[in-house]
């Protein structure tokens, strides 16, 4: 996850489970561990299990600081030092315990790192790797492919809830927190479903041309979830996160983005809200573009949708306020959408959005699960599917059978680009 902390800075969160796999990598972590020991002079040794949890720490944060040294993704990583993570939680690594900093410390007191203490309150410590580590790198000659993924490490179905205690006072979104829960077989297939998607991302190659600065080869996906306005659990969102091709600009990811070598599609639903509300009610959603209802089309699909989450929506959403032109009114934007689609006009105030999104989910993962198993190279993009351009019929025809399959309507599918020799 990598937040922007000004327009030309971005901060990745740390992550515990990138790990060395290449002896090369693992030569520069015993370096590091073999220092401190002789820093700290110990009179007795670590016990076999705190030397093992040492160990992995250090390989951690070595690996993690050379990670954004050699990313263009982002500028640096932000280690965790705050109480939450002595907190037990399915969400936190074993690795993040009230001793991590003092490992992060150490390895600071002999030149592996530099830390950086954070410029206010609102951002985070950040974490280098000093002169003498990359140094190391180059040495080694140093690649994303030295790294691998722990994937003990990282929850992969993750629940998320509003943190109701940081209200924006302009009206903006409020922030989400982890929320954890008991695991059920639900919460087990779909963590199995996970770990089936991303074996299968292992199983090809992924390169952004003429960019060697973005890792592809140790992604790891998770599933989002939202608890619903009543707070039942899992019963809204499910999108799929953590692939590098989801914060690419879209004209970079269709000219650059290679899979297996070859040029990409991206096949996409063909407005999927609205057709999904159409299914739920039982009728066959409508060929017709959905929003086109007499204003601008785009801010006409970003309040279609944030409709579908709120009961008698009175204002404009936030940030919408200016798209429509001074002095239009939100009633006669939102008469125009209930005249152009009157059979689902009742479902609206019904605050449906979180269930749509995981009926979206749904197909989605179902999708990738029957491509894994035709062994088709993808990749998901929140509601369509990356595909090599010679696959782009089988991706339509598996996102079509899947559509179906789950809601018993024919969605619309196309293809949003291709690419030609």
């Amino acid at each position: 996850m990598t937040e922007t902390v000004n327009s030309d800075v971005k901060v990745r969160m740390f992550r515990p489970e990138l790990r060395a796999a290449s002896d090369e990598l693992k030569a520069v972590c015993k370096i590091a561990e073999q220092e401190i020991t002789t820093k700290e002079n110990r009179k007795r040794a670590r016990r076999a299990d705190d030397q093992k949890l040492f160990e992995q720490r250090v390989d951690a944060i070595i690996c993690n600081a050379l990670h954004a040294y050699l990313s263009t993704e982002y500028d640096y990583c932000a280690p965790p030092r705050s109480r939450w993570h002595t907190v037990a939680s399915r969400y936190k690594s074993d690795l993040i315990t009230k001793t991590f900093p003092k490992v992060l410390d150490a390895m600071e007191e002999v030149g592996f790192i530099v830390l950086k203490q954070p410029e206010n309150k609102y951002h985070r410590q950040r974490l280098y790797p000093s002169e003498k580590l990359i140094q190391l790198t180059d040495e080694f000659a140093l690649s994303f492919s030295d790294f691998t993924i722990c994937s003990d490490e990282l929850e992969t179905v993750v629940l998320l809830t509003k943190d109701k205690t940081k209200q924006q006072e302009d009206g903006g979104a409020i922030p989400k927190k982890f929320k954890e829960y008991e695991d059920t077989p639900q919460t087990t297939r779909m963590r199995d479903e996970i770990t089936i998607i991303n074996n299968h991302l292992k199983s090809f190659d992924l390169h952004l041309e003429g960019n060697p600065g973005f890792d592809f080869s140790n992604t790891h996906l998770v599933r989002r979830f939202n608890d619903s306005f009543d707070g039942t659990d899992f019963s809204g969102g499910g999108r799929l996160f953590g692939g590098p091709w989801q914060n690419l600009k879209k004209e970079l990811r269709r000219d650059a983005l290679r899979i297996n070598g070859s040029r990409i599609a991206e096949v996409d639903f063909d407005q999927m809200m609205p057709s999904l509300m159409y299914a739920l009610n039982g009728i066959e959603p409508p060929k017709e573009d959905a929003y086109d209802v007499g204003y601008d089309r785009k801010p006409i699909k970003v309040l279609f949708n944030a409709m579908t989450f709120r009961r008698r929506m009175r204002n404009f959403p936030y940030g919408l306020e200016d798209a429509f032109g001074e002095g239009t009114k939100i009633a006669d934007v939102k008469k125009a959408i209930f005249n152009r689609h009157k059979p689902i006009k009742p479902l609206f105030d019904k605050q449906l959005g979180h269930k749509l999104q995981r009926m979206e989910s749904d197909i989605l993962v179902s999708v990738l699960l029957l491509l894994a198993d035709f062994n088709c190279p993808c990749l998901p993009l929140h509601d369509a599917i990356l595909c090599r351009d010679e696959d782009k019929d089988k991706v339509l025809f598996a996102m079509e059978r899947e559509a179906f399959s789950l809601t018993g309507y024919n969605i619309g599918v196309s293809i949003d680009y291709q690419q030609h020799s």
